[in-house]
């Protein structure tokens, strides 16, 4: 009988203490109502928010199990969703509080808690409420409950379909990101030992899972001291379920990343990730391109605690087809000064097929080189580098760089909210002699841009390939540009462009767009020292029609034009002349022959190459050669009224003053070089008749003149 007095000792204790449970449980379930408010208290103190619940109940599972249903934590700030809500929050009590007095917490369940965080762009700020919200509520909880934050054991805590609000209310683009279908469960939370995890969710529709430990808690209670590891997994991820979040028109059939992410918020998260898609395409005008495996590697140190925050890139590589094609270095600040500063290098040549955009125009082929990347992705950036696109192609504005011909980018380009700005934008053909420049100024969204170039006259068609059509050879040239435009219309001005020795080009080019084409006007030229033109010019896409005033410009400074006759090359002196021309424009954009147009011309002082001044020393009587090569007919004044044709020039009148003779006539000048005109020649020194009715005829390799009776 001794023997079985503990067990007796002991079992009459138990069940004693069995039977005040049941009658304060019984007591419990029928006042159940009675402790909301106290509750509620309770959490209000340990939360220092606003709490609201529905409703209280209790009932009996594993010990006790507390159901407070319509759950709201309000935020501090009454114009922010609430912090927290939840359908139903389940608390499991376990019996040792009734029989130790300590606080052991069996589990506790979130059924649909929705969470609303608001970042105002400061996360830290998140983690310095919460450790003050820890450090209140672990001395509201020591002297009403009796046990600590820090000596709380709860089994297992569980989320059952939640959702979280990431709203970054303080960021230029004000993006929520949504975590949805949130299934977690979190085992053994104590200060003893870290916690087990692990969880599946929907990130924007894309569903992954995450595993790994939380914990302990510190004993400071401050939630970036607490060490994690923690794996992230995405399998399968459609890409039409991130089409937002992709650029226009980029296409691929699937994805997978996994990360691994190891630290503390306070001494850093270190991070490394994968990421792959497969069978992406970019879009051109041709169509989609053949479709890649694109690859992202990473590992860097993300520190949250540092002043100021920011991310270290340790590694980072992208990979085409299994090919490292990218490298970046650098890092990435988050708070407060959000700024990038990293350098990307190609590890071979970047494909730019398809690449179009108004303001940067489009792009072909491939490129390499180096890009640096630094300041605000919102408020500023500056960019440069050095690009080598000579296997690259690109149109904008009239220029087109040919694939395969050698250029080099040196750009510094800067970017505000308003608009792209270029401090310096250096370009270079093969050599620096052949073609180079400077671009400066204002790109968007009003250009105003200032161009600085040199180079040979034959190299323009490396950027310029219409001018490898027209008319002029030879020389090296040099000079300065404007360019200005709105919506539609705008000024190229054309500034101390030299042309060789031959002077100095003064150019002046308002253009204003139309529903049917591009309308230049008035257009105005000056080239100096001795020559002054203007022009009033529209262009439509295959038609020109120009009004011209030209004063004293050296006939032989004009282009050849290999679609006229080349009347200019016979002549020498200052041209001047008035009047209007329309014709049609070559595939290439550089005006045809004109179709119509009348011209009054003048060239004082002048001369006439081939032909010799002592034609008219004597009155011919027959039929004479007046070519001889080395010789120049030269003459004071001369006007001649012009009307141009498809098929030539017809000379409606012609007066010319030698100071010894004066000339007049009618007549017709072929394309072909065909001359043909009637003239009436007065010379006072013929004695016998000084009058003579001639006609003038040949080519302009061979002319004649024959005397004609009236």
């Amino acid at each position: 009988m001794a023997l079985n007095r503990p067990w007796l000792l002991w079992s009459t204790s138990l069940l004693a203490a069995g039977i005040v449970l049941l009658l304060w449980v019984g007591v419990a379930l029928v006042q159940v109502e009675q402790y909301l408010p106290r509750i509620i208290q309770l959490l209000q103190q340990v939360t220092n928010r606003e709490v609201r619940v529905e409703s209280l109940s209790i009932s009996l599972a594993e010990g006790l199990l507390l159901d407070l249903a319509g759950v709201e934590i309000r935020s501090r700030d009454e114009k922010l969703p609430p912090l927290l809500t939840a359908k139903h929050v389940l608390v499991g009590v376990g019996l040792e509080y009734f029989l130790r007095r300590q606080l052991t917490l069996s589990s506790i369940t979130l059924v649909t808690p929705q969470f609303n965080l608001v970042r105002f762009a400061d996360g830290a700020a998140l983690l310095r409420e919460a450790h003050e919200t820890a450090l209140a509520g672990d001395k509201v909880l020591a002297e009403q409950v009796g046990t600590a934050i820090s000596q709380f054991h709860v089994g297992r805590l569980t989320i059952r379909d939640g959702l979280i609000n990431l709203a970054d209310w303080g960021s230029q683009n004000d993006q929520t990101l949504v975590v949805d279908k949130v299934q977690a469960n979190l085992y053994h939370i104590s200060p003893a030992a870290p916690s087990p995890i692990n969880a599946t969710a929907r990130f924007h529709s894309i569903p992954f899972k995450v595993n790994g430990q939380v914990g302990p808690l510190p004993a400071s209670l401050h939630p970036d001291a607490m060490p994690v590891i923690l794996s992230f997994e995405a399998k399968t991820i459609p890409l039409a379920a991130i089409a937002d979040w992709l650029p226009k028109g980029v296409e691929g059939e699937r994805g997978y990343f996994s990360a691994l992410v190891q630290g503390s918020l306070r001494d850093g998260l270190a991070t490394s990730s994968w990421l792959e898609v497969e069978k992406l395409t970019l879009p051109n005008q041709e169509g989609t391109r053949e479709p890649v495996t694109l690859a992202i590697r990473q590992k860097s140190l993300l520190r949250p605690g540092a002043e100021p925050q920011d991310l270290q890139i340790q590694e980072f590589y992208s990979y085409i087809n299994g090919s490292p094609w990218l490298k970046v270095e650098g890092g990435l600040g988050i708070w407060p000064l959000r700024h990038l500063d990293v350098a990307l290098t190609t590890l071979r040549p970047i494909p730019l097929h398809g690449w179009q955009d108004a303001q940067w125009g489009k792009w072909d082929g491939q490129a390499e080189g180096v890009l640096t990347l630094f300041g605000h992705p919102y408020d500023w950036l500056e960019v440069r580098g050095e690009v080598d696109i000579t296997d690259g192609g690109w149109s904008w504005v009239g220029m087109n760089k040919a694939i395969g011909k050698p250029f080099k980018l040196f750009p510094h380009l800067f970017r505000q909210r308003d608009g792209w700005k270029i401090y310096g934008l250096q370009f270079m053909g093969e050599d620096e002699l052949e073609l180079s420049g400077h671009l400066q100024g204002v790109l968007a969204p009003q250009p105003d841009l200032t161009l600085h170039m040199q180079g040979k006259w034959e190299a323009m068609a490396d950027l310029f390939p219409a001018t490898v059509h027209w008319p002029l050879t030879g020389g090296r040239w040099w000079g300065e540009g404007h360019f200005t435009a709105t919506e539609g219309e705008g000024q190229v001005v054309a500034e101390n462009f030299h042309w060789g020795e031959k002077g100095v080009l003064q150019a002046t080019f308002p253009f204003l767009r139309q529903e049917e084409g591009w309308l230049f006007s008035p257009l105005s030229l000056q080239f100096d020292p001795v020559g002054l033109l203007y022009a009033s010019l529209s262009v439509q896409p295959e038609n020109y029609q120009a009004m011209l005033t030209l004063q004293n410009l050296p006939l032989a400074d004009i282009p050849d034009l290999s679609q006229g006759p080349g009347l200019h090359r016979r002549f020498d002196g200052p041209l001047s002349l008035n009047g209007d021309v329309n014709g049609r424009l070559d595939s290439h954009g550089f005006p045809q022959w004109p179709e119509g147009g009348r011209l009054q011309a003048w060239v004082n002082p002048g001369g006439m190459l081939g032909i010799g001044n002592g034609v008219l020393t004597h009155r011919p009587q027959k039929e004479v050669t007046l070519s001889q090569a080395g010789k120049t007919f030269y003459w004071e004044e001369a006007m001649v009224e012009l009307l141009l044709t498809p098929a030539g020039v017809r000379i409606n009148q012609l007066a010319m003053d030698t100071g010894q003779a004066k000339i007049t006539g009618t007549g017709w000048v072929e394309r072909g070089q065909g001359l043909d005109m009637r003239l009436q020649i007065h010379a006072p020194w013929w004695q016998d008749d000084p009058n003579l009715s001639a006609q003038l005829f040949g080519t302009l390799d061979d002319v004649r003149l024959k005397p004609v009776i009236p």
